[in-house]
């Protein structure tokens, strides 16, 4: 992401803006400090915010192009799938922080998705995100409904397309999202519904693509470890050893760099997975490889073949 921003043309213009990218490759952090400084111009900003929904525009589209269709599918398909309930009277949960369109733009009839509270025209350029009334209905009726459910994909920190009801776009960028957060009512929906989720007891969630980094989404692993016995598995590209000094801060340069409650993210595992997603799944191929089989017997999940 950092490198699709620093290419924006917003950014090549402002030498200002191109600095602090150039000085700081956690791009949130740079919109921290370019929003929060009294010395940045409002034209910085407005810059700034335009590149950043340009790189998420951008990547969108390139995950469109035909040449990745197959891809997408696979993924949707083969993997994404598995977690849909396995009766009626059950919900999987995909909770993502990714704000592109990806999935909602892919998913195909026979892998329903439902984005709570989000308007049923998911796939339009913009979505007015509903006020606290509507989203206290929302909520209600998510918790009493009992079936037959889809399989609930939570965005927790807002979506490319979204705006937000004064208009604003609803991307929650920065290191304070809890504050973000709390200002949007579909989006504090999400995060207590994130929160409820994992301390309902007994559960198990499996991490693909998180670097850890988000305070706020720490302290509820580690809270529904602690205290509901919640079954943290990840899948991540490194090594195990690596995840762990990374965890752990040895390597980190300054406390900006730390993992929050890193130790205790270590403590909540229960299984570690090395690799690629796509070393889980076959996208020529309905039924899942080895690997994935495991992974979806170890979540406790069924693994559907798709006709």
């Amino acid at each position: 992401m950092w490198a699709l921003i620093f290419r924006q043309p917003e950014i090549r213009a402002s030498p200002t803006l191109r600095e602090a990218l150039l000085k700081d490759l956690n791009f949130e952090r740079v919109y921290d400090q370019v929003m929060m400084s009294p010395a940045s111009t409002d034209s910085e900003k407005d810059a700034l915010g335009e590149a950043i929904w340009r790189a998420y525009n951008q990547m969108h589209n390139e995950m469109q192009d035909e040449q990745h269709s197959a891809p997408r599918y696979a993924l949707i398909q083969r993997f994404v799938s598995c977690f849909r309930p396995s009766a009626a009277t059950e919900r999987g949960f995909v909770f993502t922080l990714n704000q592109d369109r990806l999935v909602e733009t892919t998913y195909l009839g026979q892998v329903p998705i439902d984005l709570p509270g989000v308007p049923p025209e998911i796939n339009s350029p913009i979505v007015t995100l509903p006020d606290t009334d509507h989203v206290c209905q929302i909520g209600i009726k998510f918790s009493t409904d009992e079936g037959p459910h889809s399989l609930a994909y939570i965005k927790l920190h807002g979506s490319v397309n979204w705006r937000k009801s004064d208009g604003a776009r609803g991307l929650v960028i920065g290191t304070d999202k809890t504050r973000l957060l709390a200002g949007e009512p579909l989006l504090k929906w999400y995060h207590d519904l994130f929160h409820a989720v994992l301390h309902a007891g007994d559960r198990s969630l499996l991490v693909v693509g998180y670097s850890f980094r988000d305070p706020h989404i720490n302290a509820t692993i580690v809270s529904a470890a602690k205290d509901a016995g919640l079954k943290l598995f990840v899948l991540a590209p490194s090594t195990p050893e690596d995840f762990k000094t990374r965890l752990s801060g040895v390597h980190s340069h300054s406390a900006a760099d730390l993992i929050p409650g890193g130790e205790k993210i270590w403590q909540s595992l229960y299984a570690y997975y090395s690799g690629s997603i796509t070393n889980y799944y076959m996208s020529n191929n309905a039924k899942l490889p080895a690997p994935g089989r495991a992974l979806f017997d170890d979540l406790g999940l069924k693994s559907w073949p798709l006709s």
